[in-house]
């Protein structure tokens, strides 16, 4: 599916609009951490009838009790995070509030990691978030088939960046030895145009 998906913006939504699909989720949202003060997790991508709760409230990978979600905690722990009830979920107090507000019931944040073949650990440094307005939604095998999901997104991805990188390098090698090879033919082309006048 991604391999035919020409960037990254691109796939992140198109994964979020097929969670979404037929009303499976109430919101299926991908955010990436930045390390501003406040540790934001931004949104990148969102689909599904809950799509302002991403935008109206803050997401946070810090540690302080006022900071703490799901998604942080799936962040900064490398673990699923998994909600079973959000109204009675006394972990993320401030966050519970707005989630229960938009309607959600249970809520399941997988950080964006995966092992590449050396067994080197690939990190995306974000989650994906999938909320539903059931509750126990998501049982032992839902989140394992949704934890291999987001790892398969955070192999493609990185590939991506990998072949983007590659390209890019790749291209400045490129303009490089056409600038030394077209300095080269000047170089050559004036010291043809002074041979004569040295041995004229």
């Amino acid at each position: 599916m991604f391999s035919q998906i020409e960037n990254e913006q691109e796939a992140l939504q198109s994964l979020c609009d097929i969670l979404a699909e037929g009303d499976k989720f109430c919101l299926a949202w991908i955010g990436y951490c930045e390390d501003d003060v406040e540790k934001t997790i931004r949104p990148i991508a969102k689909a599904g009838p809950g799509l302002g709760f991403p935008e109206g409230v803050h997401h946070s990978w810090g540690s302080a009790d006022n900071q703490r979600c799901p998604p942080g905690l799936a962040v900064s722990t490398g673990e699923p995070c998994l909600v079973d009830d959000i109204s009675t979920d006394s972990t993320f107090p401030s966050w519970r509030i707005v989630a229960t507000q938009a309607g959600f019931i249970s809520s399941l944040s997988l950080p964006l990691i995966a092992h590449d073949k050396r067994g080197s650990i690939v990190d995306l440094r974000g989650t994906l978030n999938l909320f539903s307005d059931k509750r126990a939604f998501f049982d032992d095998e839902t989140v394992k088939h949704y934890t291999c999901l987001a790892s398969s997104l955070t192999h493609a991805v990185a590939a991506q960046r990998r072949d983007l990188a590659e390209g890019l390098a790749f291209g400045v090698k490129s303009l490089r030895a056409g600038t030394d090879r077209r300095r080269a033919e000047e170089a050559l082309q004036a010291a043809q145009a002074e041979w004569p006048a040295h041995h004229g």
